[in-house]
């Protein structure tokens, strides 16, 4: 969270330079305005503490990318 509310993301780097870490957000999924989503997820480990698939996969989903998997329903 920030001083704005919460901040979705779905990458951490830290700064060469500061040090600080920096939460972006690079992955998008794209939708035809045909289309209705139903669900979306950003795979976050850091922040989905409380779902016990994603926990079960954290080390892989850090150590695997420098980003998380993005995952959206569509209806028709």
């Amino acid at each position: 969270m920030n001083s704005y509310g919460w901040t979705p993301y779905s990458s951490r780097y830290k700064d060469r330079i500061t040090g600080d870490q920096l939460n972006v957000l690079i992955d998008h999924i794209l939708v035809s305005q045909g289309l209705k989503v139903i669900q979306g997820k950003v795979w976050n480990p850091n922040l989905e503490k409380d779902d016990p698939l994603i926990q079960s996969v954290r080390t892989q989903l850090i150590q695997g990318s420098d980003h998380f998997p993005v995952l959206v329903e569509l209806e028709n």
